[in-house]
């Protein structure tokens, strides 16, 4: 039994918009976004497809609208 479907978006964060503050690490409840070193002094945050459930509270919470939400599921997942 699932309490919690995703919807049909998920996260994508755009690594030249961001700034790596952190706010979205605080505000996804599922823990799909990540720290990955992308340079060895460089920190981008990633989110991890197979967690993200799509909510929008890290898109949401964005102060440098570095996140945008992008259709991955054709709307007839939603089930009726």
């Amino acid at each position: 039994l699932n309490l919690c479907d995703p919807s049909r978006y998920q996260a994508m964060i755009d690594p030249e918009l961001c700034t790596s503050c952190g706010t979205c690490l605080g505000r996804c409840y599922f823990g799909a976004i990540e720290e990955v070193k992308a340079e060895p002094e460089v920190t981008v945050m990633q989110v991890n497809g197979d967690k993200c459930m799509g909510c929008g509270l890290c898109y949401s919470a964005c102060p440098s609208e570095a996140i945008r939400l992008v259709e991955i599921r054709e709307e007839a997942f939603i089930p009726e």
